[in-house]
């Protein structure tokens, strides 16, 4: 009876993150090293977006000031604030239903960014806790640059100062 009341104790004690934790993030087909994992919060997967830029050959400034990203990959330009909902892809305002964060310095952003905005491949298998994202040639996702009704004001003029 006491291994039972033990072992309870410790299943439902035992802090949140103690089962999200680090994820196994594979990008092109190669595993990322450690301190570039993917991590898991709730019921979504954030991915450090710096090493996973830099392996799909997209370019990343960071002005950790004001928290801004932009990132150039082939035709597309984006910008966004740390924390924001809003996104300007190629000009066009968005909203981002899940924003990024930081941790420990360094700019996360949901697994999902990666299809809808930059126009990879990726998929999460929650029983084996694998993150992949897969870089492919397409242009940009028409969905997203077609999509009339983004739900912001059109209130920013110029990219450069959003």
């Amino acid at each position: 009876m006491r291994f039972f009341v033990a072992l309870l104790l410790i299943i439902f004690l035992l802090p949140a993150h103690a089962f999200a934790g680090e994820l196994k993030l594979i990008v092109d087909g190669s595993s990322m090293p450690s301190g570039s994992k993917a991590v898991a919060r709730g019921p979504h997967v954030f991915v450090p977006l710096k090493p996973v830029a830099d392996k799909i050959k997209a370019k990343m400034f960071f002005d950790q000031k004001t928290a801004r990203v932009k990132i150039m990959r082939k035709n597309l330009t984006v910008i966004f604030y740390v924390g924001s909902g809003r996104i300007m892809i190629n000009g066009q305002q968005r909203i981002m239903p899940i924003t990024s964060q930081m941790n420990a310095d360094r700019v996360f952003v949901p697994l999902g960014f990666f299809s809808d905005v930059l126009g990879c491949s990726t998929n999460y298998n929650p029983r084996s806790r694998v993150a992949f994202i897969r870089s492919s040639p397409v242009e940009a996702p028409e969905d997203i640059l077609d999509s009339k009704d983004s739900g912001i004001k059109d209130d920013i003029k110029d990219i450069d100062d959003f």
